[in-house]
């Protein structure tokens, strides 16, 4: 069972590194582009 609270891990490292990997990141697999960007990119087309 989990210990900590969502407002807990939000502000955690954790939870700062998770909004970095699925944010701010960019992949040469998805066109240099972050997953955001590569979802947002695709859901307009």
């Amino acid at each position: 069972m989990y210990t900590h609270s969502y407002e807990e891990l939000k502000t955690s490292n954790c939870g700062i590194y998770i909004v970095y990997h699925s944010d701010h990141r960019i992949k040469e697999s998805l066109g240099w582009l972050s997953p955001a960007q590569y979802r947002r990119k695709h859901l307009a087309a």
